[in-house]
């Protein structure tokens, strides 16, 4: 800072840097060397600054003229505060002082201040490129200077604008480097910052989502809670993480955590942010007036001459609210607002969300936004996105890719193999390998239409319905079905008509897969060949002949109706049960002839008999 250092003032310089600000106030107020020395005062606004003492920093820089270099940096530190509370014109008007004061200044003293606050204000109204330019500047200023806590904050500045222009990758590496620099100098209070910023960015463009959530939550668990700025930052994106992840319930607790604090310090930007989740939880739930509602008082929060970057996320829920709640007039009237401002903004992720609705089909090019890339693929219905929703966790997606309005009860199967998707109203469920052939084919006959006991014992098994016999069968196999859609088994309703899924429930089959066993080439043995010929036997007689198979060998037939074979072990996985229980069904079914076997010991496999396999009634 051109300060010409005593043993004192480096004392000071040092607790600075090392984020010390409580402890720098003490040094002041406790020492009348300090208090004397104009050159160190900017260092004491900062201090009361970063303390939330903007006031008191206020009266104390009026208190006494200061040299020009002095000045220009307490007016930086003053404005960062205002602008902190949303006192755009006051801090901008201080900022334009600083710019004007550039032609009075001897050398380079106070450039970095000037340079640094015109990259501040700039990030704050959206103009990224501008406020990375002028970061830039800043940064090159405090290395020439030695002044190792304003590299620090314009480094951190620079990452920040790099990563809203899309660079995401080297904003996140300019963090990382910021992060160090702050621990070498032992300041807890940037690194813990930066460390936020970090996990947030990663999060928000998806590069770890099976940890994402996981690092922020602990991360949430260690900041102090005077720390309430980084607090709320933290569990607005948390939030947010839940919701992409179909926990609504999770979401709804943390969002409740997060109004608490926010409203109880009144920071009008974050204000803000809450009202956007707010509205978003809110149109999941297909509750669009009071959405609205919710969403409009937001954009009472935020002023447009400055904050277009939360503007346009404002203006774009608006949109998609509007548009849910059938005022389509108004809907085009809100996008032709925000693709007017949209114009003005250099913010990367706002610009791609603005462009979805108008991609074609196809693939879409990736990029340094994983999670923004899934979203295009989503919007474009890639095939591709259901297993990439999968492998991320993101289920809350499901519901744009299968054009599901918002609000919908709904049962996806076979989004993978034998999976469940259940949808409800914001909270998603996903069962893998939860459904055999037998359950698909009893749900899919009621999405139909209801089905009596008699129906689904003739449809299903192809006996004729006797009570006594079938019963324990079909409450064997509603009881299978309500017990794998826990919590939602009431889904399933018995009816004068018969078994269905309620009407509200919408149901979709996808098939996207079938299981594939590779199958080596074996000496297929000769079985006992007890089997009737399709000819010579009747409907009664086939039913007679397979009324004695328990439940798990039934399966069993149905399974390999569809898939080429099985063994032991895999009969064992897939119904849970022992491999003498497992090998037990498989040698009946096999001594009885609807079976054929190959192979010896461990490599032994079973195949369905070609007449069974023909059999449309079974």
């Amino acid at each position: 800072m051109g300060l010409k250092t005593t043993i004192d003032a480096q004392q000071v310089i040092k607790k600075f840097d090392a984020g010390l600000f409580a402890e720098v106030l003490d040094l002041f107020e406790s020492s009348s060397v300090f208090k004397s020395n104009k050159e160190l005062l900017p260092f004491w606004v900062g201090a009361l600054i970063f303390t939330g003492h903007l006031e008191k920093a206020q009266a104390l820089f009026k208190k006494s003229p200061l040299p020009l270099t002095q000045t220009i940096s307490c007016r930086f530190y003053l404005a960062i505060g205002l602008i902190r509370q949303s006192n755009y014109k006051a801090g901008r008007a201080l900022l334009i002082e600083n710019l004007r004061s550039k032609r009075k200044i001897k050398k380079s003293e106070g450039l970095f201040f000037i340079y640094q606050g015109l990259a501040f204000y700039r990030f704050f109204c959206g103009r990224f490129e501008q406020s990375k330019k002028y970061a830039n500047l800043a940064f090159a200023e405090a290395v020439r200077q030695e002044f190792i806590f304003g590299e620090m904050i314009s480094k951190d500045l620079l990452a920040h604008s790099l990563v809203h222009v899309g660079q995401v990758r080297k904003g996140l590496k300019f963090f990382e480097e910021t992060s160090k620099i702050a621990r070498r100098v032992k300041n807890q209070w940037l690194t813990a910052a930066v460390e936020i910023s970090i996990l947030k960015f990663r999060a928000q463009v998806g590069i770890d989502p099976h940890s994402d959530l996981i690092k922020l939550q602990q991360a949430l668990q260690e900041l102090s809670p005077q720390d309430t700025y980084s607090i709320a930052e933290l569990l607005l994106e948390i939030t947010r993480q839940h919701l992409l992840r179909g926990q609504f319930k999770k979401a709804e607790d943390v969002l409740s955590q997060a109004s608490d604090t926010i409203y109880k310090h009144q920071n009008r930007r974050q204000m803000a942010l809450l009202n956007i989740r707010m509205a978003y939880m809110l149109y999941l739930q297909a509750q669009h007036t009071q959405a609205l509602h919710v969403i409009r008082f937001a954009e009472q929060n935020v002023d447009l001459s400055v904050d277009l970057t939360l503007w346009t996320q404002i203006q774009g829920h608006k949109q998609m609210i509007l548009q849910a709640h059938g005022k389509i007039s108004e809907a085009a009237e809100a996008r032709k607002q925000l693709i007017d401002q949209q114009k003005k903004s250099q913010n990367a992720i706002n610009h791609k969300i603005l462009q979805r609705p108008f991609m074609g089909t196809g693939k879409s090019a990736r990029g340094e936004d994983a999670l923004g890339d899934l979203l295009d693929l989503v919007q474009n219905q890639d095939p591709e996105a259901p297993k990439l929703i999968v492998d991320s966790g993101y289920y809350g997606l499901l519901h744009k890719y299968y054009k599901l309005p918002f609000g919908t009860q709904a049962l996806i199967f076979d989004l993978l193999p034998g999976s469940v998707v259940i949808l409800d109203k914001g909270n998603v469920t996903f069962k893998q390998k939860s459904i055999n052939s037998l359950i698909r084919k009893t749900l899919l006959l009621m999405r139909q239409e209801p089905q009596s006991k008699e129906q689904l014992i003739e449809k299903i098994w192809g006996y004729e319905y006797d009570p006594l016999r079938h019963d324990t069968l079909i409450y064997s196999t509603i009881n299978k079905i309500r017990k794998m859609l826990e919590p939602y088994g009431n889904w399933i309703a018995l009816t004068e008509s018969g078994y269905r899924i309620h009407s509200d429930v919408r149901v979709l089959f996808k098939n996207s897969l079938k299981v594939k066993i590779q199958t080596p080439a074996l000496h297929v043995a000769k079985p006992q060949n007890l089997l009737p010929t399709k000819a010579s036997v009747s409907k009664n007689q086939w039913s007679e002949l397979f009324k004695d198979l328990n439940f798990r060998q039934l399966q069993i037939v149905d399974y390999l109706k569809e898939n080429p074979s099985l063994s032991i072990a895999e009969l064992s996985n897939k119904l849970a049960i022992s491999k003498p229980t497992a090998t037990r069904d498989l040698s009946q079914l096999y001594s009885i002839g609807i079976l054929k076997r190959a192979g010896k010991g461990r490599a032994t496999r079973y195949f369905i008999q070609e007449k069974v396999h023909e059999r449309e009634d079974l």
